[in-house]
């Protein structure tokens, strides 16, 4: 690693496990880590923003309120990372690994998270809107006041996670799995849920106005006091709520 009174520069599989570098920053614009050793690290308050982190190891690293913007986290080890008030807008973590990460109220606006193990994870109070989860695998996830506003989570996998005053509002949760997950004051107003898993899910005041569950596979009625519906929500048999009677009930 490199230093001079501007910024940072650390070499390409560079070895700095348990490395401080708390507020450093901003590293040289766009340099290249990929491949390097930092577990335990703490980068605390640091600038990594624009930077190619394909590939390294931050198993256990302290990451909070860092700024990450637009970083190439591809491939990464973030197993166990706190992340917690990162600011991570615009960065792609596809194929890494953050289950029981902490991301509590980090930015991960716009972000691609497709293909990513977040298993476990706290995104409690996190930004995602406009970001891509697709193929990705949040198993146990909690999600409690999270902005979920037109993400995409095609085919992820979302069995057992907390879903609280959570905003999904134009969603894609197409064939999504949320196999015995919890959803309690949740927004899915204009969701697309068509194909999605929601055995044994929990509905408490849920707005499902203008949601598409047609073909969703669902073995308990959605009931009045549950969720809130109307003409514009589409049941899993693909008749709108409330034609002939229909409020997507299971018979």
């Amino acid at each position: 690693m490199h230093h001079n009174e501007d910024s940072y520069y650390i070499m390409p599989n560079a070895d700095l496990e348990g490395a401080n570098l708390s507020g450093a920053g901003p590293l040289s614009r766009g340099p290249n880590l990929s491949g390097a050793r930092l577990p335990g690290a703490n980068l605390k308050g640091s600038n990594l923003s624009y930077t190619s982190l394909k590939g390294v190891n931050l198993q256990g690293a302290d990451l909070r309120n860092a700024q990450l913007r637009n970083v190439e986290l591809d491939h990464a080890n973030l197993y166990f990372a706190n992340l917690s008030g990162a600011n991570l807008f615009g960065s792609g973590t596809n194929f890494a690994n953050l289950s029981f990460a902490n991301l509590s109220f980090a930015n991960l606006g716009s972000a691609s998270l497709g293909y990513t193990n977040l298993s476990y994870s706290d995104l409690d109070g996190a930004n995602l809107e406009g970001s891509n989860l697709s193929y990705s695998d949040l198993s146990g996830a909690s999600l409690s006041g999270a902005n979920l506003t037109r993400t995409a989570w095609k085919n992820t996998v979302l069995r057992g996670v907390a879903l609280k005053n959570a905003d999904l509002r134009g969603a894609d949760l197409r064939n999504a799995d949320l196999t015995g997950s919890y959803l309690f004051e949740v927004n899915l107003s204009g969701a697309n849920l068509s194909g999605a898993v929601l055995v044994d899910t929990s509905f408490k005041d849920v707005n499902l106005r203008g949601a598409n569950l047609s073909g969703a596979n669902l073995n308990h009625d959605l009931l009045p006091g549950a969720v809130q519906a109307d003409s514009s929500t589409i049941c899993p048999n693909g008749i709108h709520w409330g034609t002939a009677g229909n409020n997507c009930r299971i018979y």
